[in-house]
């Protein structure tokens, strides 16, 4: 089962990975991390409704000049055989919020409307004053375009295992 995590820079893709593969891990406020510059991938067993399922789990760069303008070989290998995708924007960055038409059309391109798409609002452990997102208007968006919407928080540990769980 191959999933690609896709979405801008910085709203936490790869937090919300390591989170999955290393639940143990300790990542606080203080954790630096650099973006993702190229591609990378995970490999996780999860046991699901009784079943071992092997997820291959794609890390996409989250800078979209880094992604849509990889060479022209590496992009179909981000999407070939995808099973599901998952993209993911951040509560408190419009902008981020704004660009998931772009990455939704990317998945759509190179893989048809047939794969299970989430959207993911990350850091919901932020102050909910500084939400640029309403829970309503992204779960509107998702269910207009035909795919389910959670809302994580990486850094508490909140719904990562049902980003999977619901693909």
């Amino acid at each position: 089962f191959k999933v690609a995590f896709l979405g801008e820079g910085g709203v936490g893709k790869t937090t919300i990975i390591r989170r999955f593969v290393n639940p143990c891990e300790n990542i606080d406020n203080n954790t630096h991390h650099q973006n993702t510059m190229s591609p990378g991938d995970f490999f996780e067993r999860l046991e699901l409704r009784g079943k071992t399922v092997h997820l291959h789990i794609v890390d996409t760069p989250g800078e979209s000049r880094s992604v849509f303008h990889l060479a022209e070989s590496t992009v179909p290998l981000i999407y070939r055989a995808l099973s599901g995708a998952v993209i993911v924007f951040d509560v408190t960055d419009r902008k981020s919020f704004e660009r998931v038409p772009t990455w939704l059309d990317k998945v759509q391109e190179h893989c048809g409307h047939e794969i299970p798409v989430v959207l993911v609002g990350n850091k919901t452990d932020r102050p909910l004053n500084s939400w640029k997102i309403p829970s309503n208007v992204a779960a509107k968006y998702a269910t207009n375009n035909g795919f389910l919407y959670i809302e994580t928080s990486a850094l508490g540990m909140c719904n990562i295992d049902e980003i999977f769980a619901i693909l």
